[in-house]
């Protein structure tokens, strides 16, 4: 059976787990829908067939009005979901099929039930019980009525609520919503505490409860309609009006929006779900907040709030981050905790970045939030007085915070009288035009029915100039930018690479083989939160880098599945971890011998001292003497090629380009990352000195024909990158920036065939792009883990 794909967490229905949970027995009743679609690909023409890479005997599973794609399964997947057509068990579903295909039973049934739970946790299946077998319909129609109130048309229809717009007796319009069949007793809880905040609340600051109910045992309300956009998609407005600057009407929105949770706080209710989707804007800016069913009543009445939190997300504060990475029960919302997001939310809306870095991982957001400070990269240069306010909003604890909203929102308006009347030209900009259009570019041409995509321009699967470099690229957008939309995308080139990988049968290394297809594998399976799928792709990067393999530097051979190793282990479960370790260790053993001739990370002994040295921070242990020894005669020999003018791969000619001196692959870009790596394992300063005058030989970025991440501009742009995150100084910032400026400019120069390459074309210089929105997390794809 064809492994379905499996949905981002947030799209699971609740209280699924994965597939080793105990989601269900082998002896529940479980039905599929009315609704799901099993469709045979033989009828689709042979050419549409190969576009998606299915085969004629081969059946798509669709649940339409779902967030789910199709699913493409082989025959037998087909067939065993048939048999619940009707309520049956897996057992007695198996028993059925193996009885039919003569098949034996046991030898299917655990494949077969991981099947079904991964159906079940998409939605696919359902118990047999349950009002999620019935099909996805508004159970609300044009003209039914909710007491006096009049159904219109639906807004929004999911899995435990719906959303209508309605009309009342007297024609106004309101908004009606409605707890579903499906709706746990969380669900109609929170929703019948909406009912009593909004009540509370009386119309100010939130939409006016204008009647509420109950519809056979499910709750209901209805408040008044409020017209307006999102807070994000004004700001967003805001924003482009004005590139150069922070415009006094996207100050204005940042001030209503505190103004409004400083009034919703002095009603005794802390919201609980700060959010700039829970905020409506209307024509004259004021701000209405929406959504609080998980709010708290404070004022006398703080025991009154409904069960549980809406989640982690990125307005998280630290008390929150704290319970969450602890498994603990999370704390009920708290004024000074909505302080912390209120920060967040502004900074956000002001420059459309967040302060400790867009992630898909909510982990890794969790433990920056308690770890490292917020990073403003001088989003806020010019306007120090409103860059302390939020920076005081965003303190670990809350008793360095302010006072209350109220203090907040004092301190924010005393900040924006203060700051001068025109902006300084050296703030906050907009990402430089040659990038941003590049960008755009790529993305469109990697997009479903993009240039690259229908049917792919190419189909070998590496990392290095294939599908699993697009995959990547599309990822880090993805990421950048928040969009999981672009992160499906990233999902559909991963599955490509994976579907040809078989194609790298004896090509064992991280950019050229097997191995680096299933580490971009994994990094969409976590950012999708796709736990079975990532298990999956670490284990088969385990059995493909323990292949033997011929070199042993970092593009073909060992050195490189070494970084890959070092990426996989800081978020492996302690079996995985165990498996990494031992293939770590063998792939290290020898690496810190001689060698060839060439110095260059890509092919030579900077490379394999790179791996060594990223091995010993991943894993803890201090590297090999031998380490040492061979970085100091590395750095003998650099000095002497820099000297001559000369590229430190020695076949390259004595009179090199400047732009092979400076690359990543054999040049100064790549030592930058060595000498960086030396300073934290060794904590020798002589190295950090080294990396920043190694910087200084990049930095000027001249005379380059190539602006691709292996031998040109891009790849020089990540080294500054690198130097910035390791000293924050930002001249290597404002640097690796222009550099970029310059590959976006000179990228279209390189040889058809490359183009659409991750390593020697577009996409990579489409990641540098979008990893400068968020300069403190760049990193160079799979090779800086």
């Amino acid at each position: 059976m064809r492994c379905p794909r499996l949905p981002p967490a947030r799209w699971c229905r609740p209280g699924a787990v994965d597939a080793g949970g105990d989601l269900m027995g082998y002896l529940d009743l479980y039905v599929l829908p009315a609704d799901v679609l099993i469709t045979p690909l033989s009828g689709l023409p042979a050419t549409y067939r190969e576009q998606i890479h299915a085969e004629a005997d081969e059946y798509a599973v669709t649940r339409p009005r779902s967030r789910l794609a199709s699913t493409v399964v082989d025959a037998s997947t087909a067939a065993l979901l048939e048999r619940f057509r009707q309520p049956r068990t897996i057992v007695d579903a198996v028993v059925e099929l193996s009885l039919a295909e003569g098949l034996d039973p046991r030898a299917i049934l655990d494949d077969a039930a991981q099947m079904v739970r991964r159906f079940a946790d998409q939605g696919v299946l359902a118990p047999a019980d349950s009002p999620l077998a019935a099909p996805i319909v508004a159970e609300l129609a044009l003209g039914d009525r909710l007491g006096a109130i009049e159904v219109l048309e639906p807004v929004q229809v999911l899995v435990d609520v719906e959303v209508h717009r309605g009309r009342a007796a007297d024609g106004t319009p309101v908004a009606v919503k409605l707890a579903r069949r499906a709706a746990d007793a969380s669900a109609r809880t929170a929703l019948a505490h909406e009912a009593r905040v909004l009540d509370w609340l009386g119309g100010d600051v939130a939409p006016e409860l204008m009647a509420s109910g109950d519809l056979d045992g499910r709750p209901w309300i209805a408040t008044r309609w409020c017209e307006g956009v999102d807070a994000a998609t004004a700001a967003a407005a805001l924003r482009g009006a004005d590139a150069d600057a922070v415009p006094g009407a996207l100050l204005r929105l940042a001030e209503a929006v505190l103004e409004a949770y400083c009034r919703l706080h002095a009603h005794g209710v802390v919201h609980g779900d700060v959010h700039p989707r829970n905020l409506v804007v209307d024509g004259t800016g004021i701000v209405t907040v929406l959504d609080f069913g998980t709010s708290v009543l404070d004022g006398g009445r703080a025991d009154d709030h409904a069960d549980g939190r809406p989640g982690v997300d990125l307005y998280a504060e630290p008390e929150v981050a704290e319970a969450a990475l602890a498994g603990a029960p999370l704390p009920a919302p708290m004024p000074a905790g909505e302080q912390f997001a209120l920060g967040v939310l502004v900074f956000v809306l002001l420059t459309g970045d967040h302060p400790y870095g867009f992630t898909a991982d909510p982990r890794e957001l969790l433990r920056r939030i308690l770890d490292r400070p917020p990073s403003f990269d001088d989003r806020l240069s010019g306007l120090a007085g409103i860059e302390h306010v939020i920076r005081r909003a965003l303190q670990p604890r809350p008793v360095d915070r302010y006072a209350s909203t109220a203090a907040l929102l004092d301190a924010f308006r005393a900040a924006v009288a203060a700051r001068p009347s025109a902006r300084p030209a050296s703030g906050p900009r907009s990402r430089p035009a040659a990038s941003d259009r590049l960008m755009a570019t790529v993305l469109d041409r990697l997009a479903p029915k993009g240039a690259w995509f229908d049917p792919p321009s190419v189909a070998d699967p590496m990392v290095m100039h294939g599908l699993a470099g697009r995959a990547w690229a599309m990822l880090r957008c993805a990421e950048s930018r928040g969009d999981p939309g672009l992160l499906a995308v990233a999902d559909v080139w991963s599955t490509e690479a994976a579907v040809a990988v078989a194609d790298l049968r004896g090509k064992v290394s991280l950019l050229h083989g097997a191995a680096g297809v299933h580490v971009v594998r994994l990094a969409v399976a976590r950012a999708r939160a796709d736990e079975a799928e990532r298990a999956d792709a670490l284990a088969a990067f385990v059995d493909a880098a323990s292949e033997p393999s011929e070199g042993a530097d970092v593009t073909h051979g060992r050195a490189g599945l070494l970084l890959g190793c070092c990426a996989l282990l800081h978020d492996a479960l302690p079996e995985e971890r165990r498996r990494l370790t031992a293939l770590g260790v063998r792939l290290a053993d020898g690496l810190e011998a001689d060698g060839n001739a060439s110095y260059g990370v890509a092919h030579g002994t900077a490379g394999r001292l790179l791996a060594l040295l990223r091995w010993s921070e991943a894993t803890g242990v201090p590297p090999a003497e031998r380490v040492a020894e061979r970085l100091d005669t590395l750095a003998g020999a650099v000095a002497g090629a820099a000297r001559r003018q000369q590229s430190v791969y020695p076949g390259a000619v004595r009179d090199a380009r400047q732009s092979l001196v400076a690359s990543w692959c054999n040049g100064a870009a790549g030592l930058v990352h060595v000498w960086l790596a030396a300073y934290r394992v060794l904590g020798d300063d002589r190295w950090i000195r080294l990396a920043e005058q190694t910087g200084r030989a990049v930095e000027p970025g001249a005379g380059p024909t190539s602006g691709d991440l292996c031998c040109g501009l891009a790849g020089q742009a990540y080294a500054l990158l690198a130097l910035y995150r390791a000293g924050g100084e930002a001249r290597w910032l404002e640097s690796s920036r222009r550099l970029a400026e310059g590959a976006a400019e000179v990228i279209s120069r390189v040889r058809p065939d490359v183009r659409d390459s991750l390593f020697a074309g577009e996409p990579g210089v489409a990641t540098l792009a979008a990893d400068l929105a968020h300069p403190a997390d760049a990193r160079m794809p799979l090779v800086d883990p």
